[in-house]
Order: C-alpha cells, then sequence, then structure tokens
C-alpha cells in the first residue's frame, strides 16, 4: 500500500485498504479522505491497536459509502485474546452503508451498532469466520434487509429470540409484528455447534419474503422454525439429524426446488411433504444412506423438471405410478450408486415426453430397467452403464430417439437376453461399427457422441 494515501484528499474510489503499521499506513489515512464513495476493503485489522484508532477513520462521517468489508488475519491461536470487539466498534459505519461483510473477527459478541437505528438501510449482511462469538446480532427488524450469510460461526449454539430483534415483552403477544420483513436469502452454512434454532416459539409473522434457504455442515441442528410462508428454495446439507428438514417442509406449500445432502437419519420422505408443494420442480437427494424410498405424492409433481438420487445406498423402491399421474414436465433423471435398488417400476418414465437427459450409473443391484425409447422423443443424452447385474433392458430401437446426441450403455450382466440387447441397436449398427469396436457380447461398454445426429442417422436408418 503507498505511503500517506490521506494526502489525496480529492480521492473518491478506494477499492481496499491494507492496515500497517507504521506512520503513513495506519488506519488514520482514510480520516483524511472525506470524499470515498461507492465500496471499500478494509484489510488487516488486527494491525489497528484500539478502538480509539479505529474511529480516526471517520467512517461514520462517509454517506457515500455504500459498501464496506472489514478484515482480520490472525495468525496468534483462537485462545488468545484480541482486541477485535474495541476495534469493531470504532468502525461504525454511516447510516446509508447498503452492504456490510465481516471476516474472521474474533471478538465474542458484536458491537451495539448492529442495530435498526445505526444500520437502517443494510440490504446485504455475512458474517464468515467469526468463530468466537457465541450469538448473532439482533437483525430481524432490518425493514431493507434482503441478504443474510453467517458463515464458520463455530460457537453459536442456539440461534435465540434474541435474532429477531423484539422486545421480550412481546413474545407471543401479537401476530401483527413482522420479523425479517424483507429477507429473501438466508445461508447459514458450517455451524458447528449449533444445535436449536427457535422461532415458532416466539409467537410473530417471520420472514414473510424469504424465498432461499440453505442450510449446510450443521452437523448437531435438530431444530428449526417452520413459518416459511413463500420459500421457493430450500437446500439442506451435511446435517445428522432429519427433524430440521421435517420441520422446514412442515407447513410450506411452495418450493419449487429441494436439495437434501449427507442428512444421515433421513429415510423418506412424508407424502404430505410432496403433496403440499406441487409446484416442485427441481428434486435432488444425495449422499442419505438411510434414505429408503420416495412417496406415492411423487406423481402428483406435474410441473418436476428435474429429479436425481445419487449416493443413497439403501434407497430400494420407487412407488408405482396408478390412474392418469405421470411426470409428464421431467427433463433431467439421474440414479447413480444405489446399490439396494433392485429394479425401476414399469411404466415410471412412461409420458415423459420432455425427458431429454437419462442416467442410471453404478447401481450394482438393479435388475430391470423397464423402458421403451418410443416414449421420449425428446432424449438427447442417454447412459445406462456399470449395473452389471441388469438383465431386462430398455425396449425399442434407438433409431427412435431422434435427438440423441450422447449415449454411454453398458456393461450389463451377462445373462441378459443377447437378442433384446442387440435390438436396441437397431437401425444404428453402422454408426456404432464406426465410432466403437463392435464386440458380440452384452456385457460390453459403449460411449458414443454423435456430433451431427441428423447427418448421421440419414445413413444409418
Amino acid at each position: 500500500m503507498p505511503l500517506n494515501m490521506g494526502q489525496l484528499t480529492s480521492l473518491q474510489a478506494l477499492q481496499y485498504f491494507n492496515v500497517g503499521l507504521e506512520k503513513g499506513c495506519r488506519i488514520e489515512e482514510l480520516g483524511r479522505l472525506k470524499n470515498l464513495r461507492g465500496e471499500l476493503t478494509i484489510n488487516e485489522l488486527e494491525l489497528v491497536r484500539s478502538r480509539e484508532e479505529a474511529r480516526t477513520a471517520y467512517l461514520q462521517e462517509k454517506s457515500n459509502i455504500y459498501k464496506l468489508a472489514y478484515a482480520w488475519f490472525h495468525d496468534e491461536p483462537e485462545c488468545c485474546e484480541t482486541i477485535d470487539e474495541h476495534v469493531l466498534d470504532g468502525l461504525q459505519p454511516h447510516p446509508n452503508l447498503k452492504t456490510l461483510e465481516v471476516k474472521n473477527y474474533l471478538g465474542t459478541r458484536f458491537p451495539l451498532w448492529f442495530r435498526e437505528e445505526l444500520l437502517p438501510n443494510l440490504v446485504n449482511l455475512k458474517l464468515s469466520g467469526c468463530k468466537r462469538c457465541k450469538e448473532i446480532p439482533s437483525l430481524g427488524q432490518l425493514k431493507f434487509f434482503q441478504h443474510l450469510e453467517l458463515l464458520r460461526l463455530h460457537k453459536v449454539e442456539c440461534i435465540k429470540p434474541t435474532f429477531y430483534g423484539i422486545d421480550g415483552n412481546n413474545i407471543g403477544s401479537s401476530s401483527n409484528i413482522q420479523v425479517f420483513p424483507s429477507l429473501k436469502e438466508l445461508v447459514l452454512e458450517d455451524m458447528r455447534s449449533l444445535i436449536e434454532w427457535k422461532g415458532d416459539e416466539v409467537g410473530v409473522r417471520m420472514f414473510p419474503r424469504l424465498e432461499k434457504l440453505r442450510i449446510s455442515n450443521c452437523p448437531l441442528l435438530k431444530s428449526t422454525p417452520s413459518q416459511f410462508e413463500i420459500l421457493r428454495e430450500l437446500t439442506i446439507e451435511e446435517v445428522d439429524s432429519e427433524m430440521p428438514l421435517l420441520n422446514l417442509c412442515s407447513n410450506l406449500t411452495s418450493l419449487v426446488m429441494l436439495s437434501v445432502y449427507a442428512v444421515k437419519e433421513l429415510t423418506f420422505f412424508p407424502d404430505e411433504m410432496l403433496c403440499n408443494n406441487v409446484s416442485l420442480q427441481h428434486l435432488w437427494v444425495s449422499d442419505c444412506g438411510e434414505f429408503k424410498e420416495l412417496p406415492q405424492s411423487l406423481y402428483n409433481l406435474h410441473s418436476l423438471k428435474s429429479l436425481r438420487i445419487n449416493l443413497c445406498t439403501n434407497f430400494s423402491s420407487f412407488p408405482v405410478p396408478t390412474g392418469e399421474n405421470y411426470l409428464t414436465s421431467l427433463q433431467s433423471f439421474r440414479l447413480w450408486n444405489c446399490d439396494g435398488l433392485t429394479s425401476l417400476p414399469s411404466g415410471m418414465l412412461e409420458h415423459c415426453r420432455s425427458l431429454k437427459s437419462l442416467k442410471v450409473f453404478n447401481c450394482n443391484n438393479l435388475i430391470s430397467f423397464p423402458l421403451h425409447f418410443g416414449e421420449m422423443p425428446s432424449l438427447s443424452y442417454l447412459n445406462i452403464s456399470r449395473c452389471p447385474k441388469l438383465i431386462r433392458v430398455p425396449t425399442g430401437g434407438l433409431h427412435l430417439l431422434i435427438g440423441l446426441l450422447n449415449l454411454e450403455i453398458g456393461p450389463f450382466s451377462e445373462m441378459v437376453d443377447f437378442e433384446a440387447f442387440q435390438y436396441i441397436f437397431n437401425g444404428i449398427q453402422q454408426l456404432l461399427s464406426s465410432s466403437v469396436g463392435w464386440a458380440r457380447q452384452p456385457c460390453f461398454f459403449a460411449r458414443v457422441s454423435f456430433m451431427d445426429m441428423r447427418e448421421t442417422r440419414a445413413s444409418a436408418i
């Protein structure tokens, strides 16, 4: 960082300032830059020696700075005492601030200026690596607040009612009070001590506009609120208990995307979870070792575009379709590493005329995959591979897939009917013989890429 930045008194744009110890590099240089506007990141705040020194930046007077980031780079062990609390207290910004990020702050609490009266225009807040903080600041009354990320707050065990910023005397007294009235996206990530997220007992309307919620790497979390009126996207990852997911979904009717990864205790979805969210478009379940089945209400999801079940070693069954309910909007189906599955139900992928991508991979005990290629004219990517016990293969020739661009198939069981297997390639033998080595064994592996299917198909048929 150049020395004596404070002498550039007309400077308006300064993206970052690295604090130093020697004169001319200290944080007081910012105090003279009264015309700064836009974005500013202040690094190496561990070199600021007191609250008073931090105040010499005069950030509270810089009304044209709308985005601030404060960053510490601590080398000492986490058990060492710091003056981070005093420094952050001295860095109070102007009330016009819209975006704030605090990184690697080692105070145990946040300063009193983290509240509605002093940050009335705040829209975005990211707190990351604040490993000693035990409580989250009271933010629920910020009227314009839309985006909150809480990352690596390792000491937080409970998100308490104080988080919502309402007086304890008003808890449960009025349903007219709203908390986080404008919040649209909330992220809780790597909060390894978090056990409880309170909310329902507060008795007020909360998160009326929240659309996206992601909870990641919070392995001890057991409880969450259930009041999310218009939540559209829910991602929950690396949470041992199934209860947070079930609580979150207990009253939801608006989900469009649900992604579940590494929820160790999850065994199934309640039927009403899918019944109540008929607008669901993307359903992904990955690395849930105890997950066994999907409910019958799967076929009520007439808007479902993407279905993925990956690395669920005990997953054993899809429901059998009944009546006129089918996955008519499905565009992508992925099934990987599901060793508990022996067959797909007949008719599951019927009427999937919008299906573009189909992958069934490394399902070691899959025996039967009833499918007719004529039912899926939109298919452009097909991968049925590494299923060593597969005997019943799809019917109909690949020539029926007029939009096919990529194909990976086999190896299958040596018990498969060779004539049925060979019939799959009816109409494109010429193409296969020029693209891969054709072996007269049904357990072979073929990988074909059709660079221009329309030209090659004319000669293949």
